[in-house]
């Protein structure tokens, strides 16, 4: 008998006529073509069309791209792809991110993650308050967030760190647990509300400007 894809004579395995292929290498080259001519099938096609419609079919798919995208093929596929369709896709993200669906999906996120990330909270938190300002003042922001601030939000954290006191009266320690409304403030040691220019906010801002400090003071601060 010869095989089917090197046409080498062979014996089958104990008498087994049905066997096609010499060895495993030839086996696996075999099961191979085979797939590739079944793929082109309008049977398969169909087969498979319906079954990634399904629920199960749909969060296979999901683990097969997520798998694919964590190798260090698809991250340089995803790369080629993305600076090929960089203003697209932008296009498409902000278009998502402004449907109800969207909001609701990246705010429910970032609640998430602000319980569980101190740094990604102090970031979203001190962004909000400079854009809230701007916008309240009608001005323009003259430059990212943290370049005003001068420094990382990793190193803003542990600058504030250092600052931490306790409550004056209850005597409680500061922590990032209690980071809330009613508990301490991200503080600007001169005021916010004091910026006339762009260029007072960028002082203002610089991370040297701000210290933790508790509601209760803050309140009689302001």
């Amino acid at each position: 008998m010869n095989c089917a894809i090197c046409n080498k004579e062979f014996v089958p395995f104990r008498n087994n006529f049905k066997q096609r292929f010499c060895s495993k290498e030839c086996s696996a080259v075999g099961r191979k073509e085979f797939w590739k001519k079944y793929r082109q099938l309008d049977t398969y096609k169909k087969i498979r069309k319906k079954y990634l419609q399904s629920d199960k079919g749909k969060e296979a798919n999901i683990r097969s791209q997520l798998k694919y995208l964590s190798t260090g093929k698809g991250k340089e596929s995803r790369k080629k792809y993305y600076e090929k369709n960089k203003e697209e896709i932008k296009k498409v993200n902000k278009k998502w991110q402004q449907s109800d669906r969207g909001k609701e999906l990246l705010n429910k996120y970032a609640r998430e993650r602000k319980k569980s990330d101190p740094t990604y909270k102090l970031k979203v938190n001190v962004r909000i308050r400079l854009n809230r300002f701007l916008k309240s003042k009608n001005m323009k922001k003259t430059n990212t967030t943290f370049k005003m601030v001068g420094c990382t939000p990793e190193f803003l954290k542990e600058y504030l760190e250092k600052k931490f006191y306790p409550h004056p009266k209850s005597k409680e320690l500061m922590t990032w647990k209690n980071n809330t409304i009613r508990g301490w403030h991200v503080d600007h040691i001169k005021p916010l509300d004091k910026a006339r220019t762009p260029e007072d906010v960028e002082k203002l801002m610089h991370y040297t400007n701000l210290q933790p400090m508790w509601m209760e003071e803050n309140i009689r601060k302001s």
